[in-house]
């Protein structure tokens, strides 16, 4: 490695960030450990703060993936601790928001949404409008988790609102999908049915057919519910259609999640 030869302990630490990431991608979590915990040394030799705190939020991260959710919250307070320190407020924003996810994960819904909250207002302090769109995301599946669908609701009307504004497509599409579910879960199949089908408009243009395929079965299941058992068989179709064509395995219809 050229950087380790040259000294650049800096670029070394960075390196080996970024192989943590690539090997944490491609689903070597060993691997991808011991490049972030290499990352993390180095940081601390050369006393670069901030490259410390992003190197425990990648660890924290990995093990999150790893379902190690007790060390990731660990990790993440440690970086948490440290983004305070240097007075970078995204960083500490983005790790509340990583701490409440976990929270959500270990189901202390209570914390899981004051940590979020907290992120939600850094988010918006700053004026970081990503992240005061996602903070208010994961507030909605916290909400909705606990059957609090009217908050839940305000929360992803919210998003929506955001990912309107900022022209995050993939974000609209997923706010109109999580809307969809509310209404599901409220009984509500009409209004469900018409944010689903907001959702696929966009699943079309972005070519995002894994999440047209997904949406969709939603329609499918809401059709029936509705009984319209010829649309529903339509949708159904269309789904299997894409899974073959995309190489998705076929499964039953999907778990409403948010």
């Amino acid at each position: 490695m050229i950087r380790k030869e040259t000294g650049d302990r800096f670029g070394e630490a960075t390196a080996y960030g970024n192989l943590g990431s690539v090997y944490q991608s491609l689903g070597e979590y060993v691997k991808a450990e011991n490049y972030l915990q290499k990352a993390l040394e180095f940081t601390r030799e050369t006393g670069d703060r901030k490259g410390e705190a992003a190197a425990f939020g990648s660890l924290g991260t990995l093990l999150q993936s790893r379902g190690e959710f007790g060390k990731a919250k660990e990790y993440f307070e440690k970086a948490l601790v440290i983004w305070k320190e240097v007075g970078y407020r995204k960083g500490e924003a983005v790790d509340y928001g990583n701490l409440g996810s976990v929270f959500y994960a270990l189901g202390e819904y209570t914390k899981a949404a004051e940590y979020l909250e907290i992120a939600r207002m850094i988010a918006n302090e700053i004026g970081d409008r990503q992240g005061e769109s996602t903070a208010y995301g994961n507030l909605g599946i916290v909400s909705q988790s606990v059957g609090e669908h009217a908050k839940s609701k305000r929360y992803f009307e919210q998003v929506l609102a955001i990912t309107k504004e900022i022209g995050d497509k993939h974000g609209e599409a997923a706010s109109y999908v999580n809307l969809g579910t509310v209404f599901q879960s409220l009984g509500d199949y009409s209004k469900a049915e018409k944010y689903y089908e907001g959702a696929l408009i966009i699943q079309k243009e972005t070519g995002d057919r894994k999440g047209e395929a997904t949406t969709y079965e939603r329609l499918r299941t809401v059709c029936r519910s509705l009984g319209q058992y010829g649309k529903a068989k339509e949708y159904r179709e269309r789904a299997i259609e894409i899974k073959r064509e995309i190489g998705l395995k076929q499964e039953g219809p999907p778990a409403y999640e948010a």
